[in-house]
């Protein structure tokens, strides 16, 4: 469609995985985050919580046509029940591998062994 962009992520065998593996940046760890996607209010949201960096940050990126807004004037207006802290696309903290040099070795452990429990609203 014209003015959108579109990806696709192309999957990989585990022995594709393998041989990748040798080209990752070794002072680096795996960045990893739980991603949920959805579409509300005629927006498509994929948000992602990185777990495993400091601070934990939660992402979210609202994909709009471009054109559109600009041929229509609408403003996007995001669900009530999220609150946008700040705009990060331009943020170079919030690049993946500026995310991944802030992994936490400690909180990747305790994610993989399970040991954080869930917490309840206080």
């Amino acid at each position: 469609m014209r003015g959108q962009r579109f990806y696709k992520k192309k999957q990989i065998s585990s022995g594709e995985y393998i041989d990748l593996e040798a080209y990752a940046i070794k002072n680096v760890m795996p960045l990893k985050s739980i991603r949920l996607t959805t579409i509300d209010s005629g927006l498509y949201m994929i948000m992602d919580w990185y777990y495993t960096v400091e601070t934990q940050p939660l992402t979210c990126i609202i994909q709009v046509n471009k054109n559109r807004l600009e041929q229509t004037g609408e403003r996007i207006m995001p669900p009530s029940y999220l609150s946008i802290e700040k705009e990060i696309t331009d943020m170079p903290d919030f690049r993946t591998f500026e995310l991944a040099q802030r992994v936490n070795p400690a909180l990747a452990k305790e994610f993989a062994h399970g040991k954080v429990e869930e917490q309840g609203d206080e």
